[in-house]
């Protein structure tokens, strides 16, 4: 159509410039514009046919490739290739079975062994602290079987064991029975006569915590081995050792029982000094150390000797206020660590004047 305009536009500026034909070639003018306009017409038939079957052809190389395509997809290798690739997948999958399964296996494995290594180590504890306490028992039975009647081995966690006990007992000296002694100097009495008096006191005490002692230790002895006896009596055999550590054990722990029993005896027994503090205080320390002294295996010696006149042995007693040779009189005992065993503490008498 564009041309078909152009043409005509050339048409009018022709005729408006050249001479006006004649009919005869008007006609031949209006005859070729006709034809040339049905050949144009024929042109674009023919390029819409060619169009037309261009796009036939490519419809039919499509359809035809697809054919040939959905061929190929019905190759035979092709699916061996797909079988192959199914049966890869159906190892894969059985392999991860078979890795579940096995780390399935291994998780309870390790938690069996995860339970017995906890059984495994309670029981190494449950040994192990039945280890310790059969040592502990049978150090107790070799150290009680040790100390028994050998004083010389010491219990290091007593707090009474006999050299602190002597240490103790030195204080009593230096302390308690100076104050007794100054509360004695309005007696009128002589200081002889008042450290004899502080001296007879202690031996007094003494002498009744050995016999209770031993009276109590026989009464535990015979209420354990010969629970039917109902009195006192003499033992006849031997007590085995086991018995009677546990015995001296057993007086250790109620010593502070005892002691407040014996305090009320000796106090009854000293009524003259129930005003004087000094001397109270006195008794009960002296009652509280000769009782320790009495229940230890065996028990320690307090040695008031040497009698009056008699020459004393320096390395067992030490001068009071003067130096000599012969006794006077014995102010402070000498402390032995059992009857003729090695001495523990010196101690203290008058001699005579040179």
């Amino acid at each position: 159509m564009y041309m078909e305009r152009q043409f005509r536009k050339r048409m009018q500026s022709s005729k408006s410039t050249e001479v006006e034909p004649k009919e005869s070639d008007e006609t031949k003018l209006i005859e070729g514009t006709k034809r040339r306009e049905l050949k144009w017409h024929m042109c674009r038939l023919c390029l819409a046919c060619k169009l037309t079957c261009i796009g036939w052809v490519i419809l039919a190389y499509y359809v035809c490739v697809e054919k040939w395509f959905c061929k190929e997809l019905e190759n035979p290798r092709l699916s061996e290739f797909q079988s192959e690739l199914d049966h890869l997948k159906e190892e894969l999958r059985m392999k991860d079975d078979t890795l579940k399964r096995e780390q399935l296996h291994l998780e309870q494995r390790i938690e069996e062994e995860r339970v017995a290594r906890q059984t495994a180590e309670a029981r190494f504890e449950m040994e192990k602290t039945e280890k310790e306490k059969a040592l502990t028992r049978l150090s107790a039975y070799a150290g009680e079987k040790l100390r028994l009647n050998n004083p010389g081995l010491a219990d290091l966690s007593d707090e009474n064991r006999p050299n602190k006990l002597a240490e103790k007992f030195s204080e009593l000296y230096d302390n308690d029975w100076t104050d007794a002694l100054e509360s004695l100097a309005d007696t009128n009495q002589t200081e002889e006569s008042q450290t004899q008096e502080l001296l007879h006191m202690l031996q007094d005490i003494y002498d009744c915590c050995l016999e209770f002692a031993e009276r109590q230790r026989t009464r535990f002895i015979l209420d354990i081995t010969k629970p039917s006896t109902l009195k006192d009596e003499p033992l006849d055999t031997d007590v085995p050792g086991r018995i009677l550590s546990k015995v001296i054990d057993l007086q250790k722990q109620t010593a502070s029982d005892a002691i407040a029993d014996i305090r009320n005896y000796v106090l009854a027994k000293k009524e003259n000094f129930t005003n004087n503090t000094s001397m109270q205080k006195y008794l009960d320390r002296c009652t509280e150390y000769c009782w320790i002294m009495a229940i230890q295996d065996p028990p320690m010696m307090l040695d008031f000797s040497p009698a009056q006149n008699e020459e004393f042995d320096k390395e067992i007693f030490r001068c009071y206020t003067r130096n000599g040779e012969n006794v006077e009189f014995v102010v402070w005992p000498a402390v032995f660590l059992y009857k003729d065993g090695p001495l523990v503490t010196k101690g203290v008498l008058q001699p005579i004047a040179k």
